[in-house]
């Protein structure tokens, strides 16, 4: 059987509009003009880059939308504001109500799995963060997009690597995963949740090193790395993500860091 083309448009940090199984998908919408939200580090407001289309652009032909959680760089006032509120939005259970307070009229919590025509989304786990930082964080999720007319998609979401993300991959042997990459730390020095941080945190989401422990665990798989040039408290860029796979020999076709705005197709 000949699989159907999945198109992939990263859009900007964690934001994809993703078209899979006949349908189009927009995953965690995050509107904010650049410098418009507050620093997460004490080095810029965020964010800081521009979205590279319109608003009007990335909602255009969207039917559903997917949020993994709540902070304010995966669902933002800015796409609080601008999504349609009759538009079908599917949320971990943890935020359904939040949502619906500020208006969306058709939000489903997604305990398990859902299925949109001929594709099962899986809701995965995942741990945003470790040690002390970790009860600020609050729950996440991913989302794993599966139909027997296409390759199967993991988008593993805000979280490190660790046995949650394994054990997703184990059951569902993915063929593209979205992973992020930003290796994004909290500052003692700009404790933005009066934490009385001791030391700077631990990544609550992937570096370099731990991009590369994804890819040795699962080389079946294509990866693209996002949430990168986005939030000032990103450790990692682009440009260092690149390097460390250079070093590491793994070639051009096993990892893809888009720019924002481009669009991939598998």
């Amino acid at each position: 059987m000949t699989l159907e083309i999945m198109e992939i448009q990263h859009i900007r940090n964690a934001t994809i509009k993703l078209k899979y199984g006949g349908a189009t998908f927009l995953i965690d919408p995050y509107f904010a003009e650049k410098y418009t939200q507050l620093s997460f580090a004490g080095r810029s407001n965020n964010p800081i880059s521009d979205l590279p289309v319109s608003v009007d652009s990335i909602l255009e032909g969207v039917e559903y939308i997917m949020i993994s959680h709540l902070h304010p760089d995966h669902f933002d006032n800015a796409a609080q504001s601008l999504v349609p509120k009759d538009m079908p939005i599917f949320c971990q259970p943890e935020d359904c109500q939040s949502i619906e307070s500020v208006g969306f009229q058709n939000v489903t919590p997604v305990e398990s799995a859902i299925v949109v025509g001929k594709t099962t989304i899986y809701r995965t786990k995942g741990q945003h963060g470790s040690g002390s930082i970790l009860k600020y964080m609050g729950p996440v999720s991913g989302y794993l997009f599966q139909s027997s007319a296409e390759k199967t998609l993991y988008w593993l979401g805000d979280t490190i690597y660790c046995h949650l993300v394994r054990e997703s991959i184990d059951v569902h042997q993915p063929e593209i995963m979205i992973c992020h990459a930003g290796g994004n730390k909290f500052f003692k020095q700009h404790d933005v949740f009066c934490a009385d941080l001791q030391e700077d945190t631990e990544p609550v989401i992937m570096n370099a090193e731990q991009v590369l422990s994804l890819l040795q665990y699962w080389p079946e798989s294509k990866v693209i790395a996002t949430h990168l040039n986005a939030l000032d408290h990103e450790t990692e860029t682009r440009e260092s993500i690149l390097r460390a796979a250079i070093q590491n020999n793994i070639g051009d076709g096993q990892l893809f860091i888009p720019n924002n705005g481009d669009i991939l197709k598998f």
